[in-house]
């Protein structure tokens, strides 16, 4: 395959998501962004803010390219037009072909560029990459991922310099190390790494020391930010100084084998899913074809084999470090774990780790065997790409099926299915729901096209599906807003769910509209019908609920049977 082919592919892969996802997937954290930044506060009142939303990592910078990919959204939203693919994903994808190929060229002059281009559509194709470049969620991890690229890339190409151009610049480490660790933890963490790796090369062989202080000082920028500069910009900018609890590193944690037998698992699956998707019981087979290479390399030595104990310690220290890593990862964060979030977004910097080493590994191999390599390993390649895209609807079917995905696909289906329509679907709950909402109070072009409505208002709980039905729960006082189209007379129309004696009145402002009282002996539903004359726009109603129970006053509720429809006319 030639390179100009490689790109192409590339670029199609890089493409793929906004088609596949169709306007993108909403993650529900990501609503809350988007109301905190389209606020009328500030931008630095808003992006120096974690507390609330967030623990404090000392990664507002990632908060700030959030805040721009909001206000894209917000941009096209006021005319009309949403659409959840953040543009900083799609500079993070290109961000990696530009590394890419600015970098597999100069610091892998062994390999074929058909073949580093194969072993790079590995990453660019698997469910991984498509799934995180298809979210709105936070910015950070995604641009770690080609800044990760290029300094490893970078790293490499510097250190087979000649020591005579030892004097080359090395800023482009510097200033890339401090940016991805700045934007997320895990930057930091393969920062932190790749300096004590290349101060280890430098012990060994005197050569490339520029290159661990420009790393070295990327890592003290981070830290400086974090302990010193970030805390002041947040007390300057919202009055309060972080807390740095979440920071904090119990050694007790990686004292249970389990954490580590955890870390595995999940290292396991996020490495199997750029090879095609194969079953982790392929992995014993995949270490043995390693280590036929390698006796492969043995067999053409040169030169007499030396052992080397300190390299084998130093990557066996990484190996430990990368586990311990994602150990402490799900210690802290437990959703880690589950199925959906091993086949999203948390995966996409450690992949470029493993895509990185399979490069160096193929070049090794290649200049083993002077300068080629065997014919089955580009088609090998090949098949694996192929296979990551035929695996892309079974993987979204297992995105689908997580404690997060079938809600969040699900929700974020009917959301864009109601801000297309006009209609706000009857099965759309949660903060997605409330979102479409905003968006209508927020956005005139969308509210001029909504049909009449019902929403929830201040005293109902978060919306949720129960028994197939949408549900919510009220508080003795709470608030629903009818929305009207045009003004004239309206029937509202709906269901409560009450128990015996309790009763709930509806009024517009002082007029009372009528009242729901449970007659029954038993819980159940009531429902109610009354017509109301309605202004164009939204006009509040309140519920006023007297009710009965053990529970603290503050504590009782009662059920609304949602939607509750606005009918046009008094019939």
């Amino acid at each position: 395959m030639s390179g100009r082919l490689g790109l192409v592919l590339a670029l199609a892969l890089v493409a793929a998501p906004v088609v596949y996802w169709s306007g993108g997937i909403v993650d529900e954290e990501a609503l809350g962004f988007l109301d905190s930044y389209w606020s009328d506060r500030s931008a630095p009142q808003v992006i120096l803010n974690p507390r609330g939303y967030d623990f404090y990592q000392g990664r507002e910078l990632s908060y700030a390219v959030d805040f721009l990919d909001a206000q894209w959204i917000g941009y096209h939203a006021r005319h009309d037009r949403f659409w959840f693919l953040p543009p900083s994903a799609v500079v993070a994808s290109l961000g990696v072909v530009a590394a890419f190929r600015w970098g597999a060229p100069r610091a892998l002059p062994g390999l074929a560029g058909g073949t580093a281009w194969l072993a790079l559509l590995l990453y660019l194709s698997n469910f991984v990459f498509m799934s995180t470049m298809g979210t709105l969620y936070r910015a950070g991890k995604p641009l770690v991922a080609p800044l990760l690229l290029f300094a490893l890339l970078f790293s490499l190409r510097e250190r087979r310099r000649a020591p005579e151009e030892a004097g080359a610049p090395v800023w482009p480490l510097f200033a890339g190390g401090a940016v991805m660790s700045l934007l997320d933890r895990q930057g930091l963490f393969y920062l932190g790494c790749l300096t004590l790796a290349l101060g280890f090369a430098w012990v060994r062989s005197r050569h490339g020391g520029r290159l661990v202080l420009a790393a070295a000082a990327a890592v003290c920028v981070t830290l400086a930010y974090n302990y010193l500069l970030g805390p002041w910009l947040i007390h300057r900018a919202n009055g309060y100084w972080p807390s740095m609890e979440f920071q904090a590193l119990r050694p007790g944690w990686l004292a249970d084998p389990r954490a580590w037998l955890q870390g595995l698992a999940v290292l396991r699956d996020w490495t199997l899913l750029l090879f095609g998707g194969l079953p982790g019981g392929l992995v014993p087979a995949g270490i043995l074809v390693v280590l036929a290479l390698a006796l492969v390399l043995w067999a053409r030595r040169e030169a007499p084999p030396r052992g080397d104990p300190a390299l084998i310690a130093m990557l066996l220290l990484g190996v430990v470090a990368q586990v311990a890593m994602v150990a402490v990862m799900a210690r802290r964060h437990e959703p880690i774990t589950w199925i959906d979030h091993r086949i999203w977004y948390y995966p996409i910097v450690y992949q470029v780790v493993v895509v990185f080493g399979l490069l160096w590994l193929l070049e090794r191999i290649s200049v083993a065997r002077g300068g080629s390599l065997p014919r089955l390993v580009p088609v090998a390649l090949l098949c694996l790409v192929t296979l990551n895209i035929a695996h892309w609807p079974h993987l979204e079917q297992v995105l689908r099926s997580g404690p997060w995905g079938a809600d969040v696909l699900r929700r974020s289906d009917l959301l864009k299915s109601s801000l297309r329509s006009g209609d706000p679907g009857p099965l759309l709950d949660g903060d997605h729901r409330r979102f479409l909402f905003q968006c209508r109070d927020r956005f005139a072009p969308l509210a001029a096209r909504m049909s009449a409505h019902v929403s929830e208002g201040a005293g109902v709980d978060r919306t949720e599906i129960l028994e197939g039905r949408l549900f919510a729960r009220g508080r003795a006082e709470s608030h629903v807003v009818a929305f009207a189209p045009a003004s004239g007379r309206y029937r509202l129309e709906g269901g409560l769910y009450l128990r015996p004696g309790e009763s709930v009145s509806f009024a517009l402002g002082a007029r009372q509209l009528g009242s729901v009282f449970r007659h029954a002996e038993f819980p159940g539903l009531d429902l109610f019908s009354f017509p109301m004359e309605l202004p164009v726009g939204t006009t509040d109603v309140t519920l006023s609920a007297h009710l009965t129970g053990t529970e603290p006053p503050e504590d009782r509720r009662f059920g609304l049977h949602l939607p509750f429809y606005l009918r046009p006319g008094d019939d």
